[in-house]
């Protein structure tokens, strides 16, 4: 579990991994979360993110000086009730995001995403029908409309099915 800020410089050749992690209740100046800056590769995949908070810009992820979507990837991610007065939760400072893929990104202050970053197969704003989020249970109950909606091209569930919007959390730590 990441309860503390994270920030990182990307070297161009480098890629950077950030999977399987809770993160939630930090605070920071910008990217409440994780700040990243520079052309390396990113890949952000199967976190749960929330309940974080930044003082100025971006509540969960920003990422900056970064012009090649290609590099990088955000899949698998739930993104929920982040705050920060200056940007959306998921920002980008001089260059283009991600595209939001298999996720689940809603409650966050004052927006969910910028425009920057792009979504497929993933749910901005909405109701995923959570378990109980108030008390950090964001598995989804029976019904949900992110039941079998990922990416179809991403590996199945364990349960053999089209995989679902948001995280695997039987791949996640227990807090």
């Amino acid at each position: 579990m990441i309860t503390t800020y994270y920030y990182s410089q990307i070297p161009s050749t480098g890629l950077l991994r950030i999977e399987n992690n809770i993160m939630y209740s930090n605070t920071s100046d910008d990217g409440g979360v994780i700040y990243m800056r520079g052309k390396g590769g990113i890949v952000i995949h199967n976190n749960l993110i929330y309940n974080n908070k930044a003082i100025n810009y971006s509540a969960a992820v920003w990422i900056r000086d970064h012009d090649d979507p290609s590099r990088m990837t955000f899949t698998k991610n739930v993104v929920y009730n982040n705050v920060a007065p200056g940007a959306a939760a998921l920002e980008v400072y001089k260059g283009k995001g991600p595209v939001v893929n298999s996720s689940l990104v809603m409650n966050n202050k004052p927006i969910d995403k910028a425009s920057a970053w792009g979504s497929a197969y993933s749910m901005v704003g909405g109701n995923p029908l959570f378990v109980d989020p108030a008390k950090g249970d964001f598995r989804l109950q029976k019904g949900s409309p992110a039941i079998n909606a990922g990416d179809p091209a991403l590996p199945y569930d364990s349960d053999h099915t089209r995989t679902d919007m948001g995280c695997d959390f039987s791949k996640l730590p227990t807090p």
